[in-house]
């Protein structure tokens, strides 16, 4: 059969190697191909928020499943598209800026590292931001277009967001608490806007402090005192336009706003939307 066709074993290897996944197509296992590329998501997944080396077992593992599949490959005149040179960069190209300009522009996991936002966010936590609209584009700490904030309404009073402070390369996440032109007090660790406290509730004890309910407008949620703790007062303040004001929910045990001041809309980096 003189148009016969069949992988190369030491390729298949070396494609594996780097690719992983992308290897089984050149040897023309495309359902292997997904299930490699589901686990080598799921693997990353694990390694990116437990500091775990899954992807290493992928990368020992392809490299000897491709070559066995190539070595005992029948050969075909029938040689598919996707197992020709071309097929393998041009698919993981394509799979690979498709993942970046997701995490860029649409949605991108970060992980808690610290309590600031303890009752809300616990430390491990990870949570999934929406990007889109905020106008503060990138992805791991590298930012490459920052056209700002498509719409003032992508900011609501009580939500919490992914943002740089002032003078600061590393995302914080915190609530928003004080909006442009609000004019806020924080006076024995309460809160004021405009003259009036935000309405809170004790609920329960937490961890040698007590947990209330506190309420911003439409947004219900908890956040944690601790008497004990030196308290960080703020006298009144007004919030200038385009810059908000937040505070982590941990109040007495938070580096927030009330340090370092507020954040201008430029430096929001989205929304969080999923805890898990």
């Amino acid at each position: 059969m003189t148009n016969a066709w069949k992988p190369k074993a030491w390729i298949a290897a070396l494609l594996a190697v780097f690719t992983q996944a992308f290897a089984f197509l050149y040897v023309g296992k495309v359902r292997l191909f997904w299930i490699y590329f589901a686990i080598g998501i799921l693997a990353n997944i694990i390694d990116k928020f437990n500091g775990s080396y899954v992807v290493l077992t992928l990368v020992l593992v392809c490299p000897i499943h491709a070559y066995i599949l190539a070595k005992n490959y029948v050969a075909s005149s029938e040689r598919k598209w996707y197992t020709r040179w071309w097929c393998i960069p041009v698919t993981f190209s394509t799979v690979f800026v498709s993942f970046f300009l997701t995490r860029s522009f649409l949605y991108e996991p970060f992980h808690i590292p610290s309590m600031s936002m303890h009752p809300s966010l616990k430390v491990g936590d990870n949570i999934l931001v929406k990007k889109l609209g905020f106008g503060n584009y990138g992805t791991y700490g590298f930012t490459f277009w920052n056209p700002g904030l498509s719409n003032n309404t992508e900011i609501k009073r009580g939500a919490i967001y992914v943002f740089y402070p002032p003078n600061k390369t590393t995302p914080f996440v915190m609530r928003v608490i004080g909006m442009p032109g609000d004019i806020i007090e924080i006076k024995s660790g309460f809160v004021y806007i405009n003259g009036a406290q935000l309405p809170i509730k004790a609920i329960a004890d937490d961890n040698g402090g007590t947990r209330y309910e506190e309420r911003s407008q439409g947004s219900l949620y908890q956040i944690l005192r601790k008497p004990e703790l030196a308290i960080n007062d703020l006298p009144k303040t007004t919030i200038l336009i385009n810059t908000y004001f937040l505070l982590g929910d941990n109040r007495d045990n938070s580096f927030d706003s009330r340090f370092w001041g507020t954040v201008d809309s430029k430096h929001f980096v989205g929304e969080v939307l999923y805890i898990w």
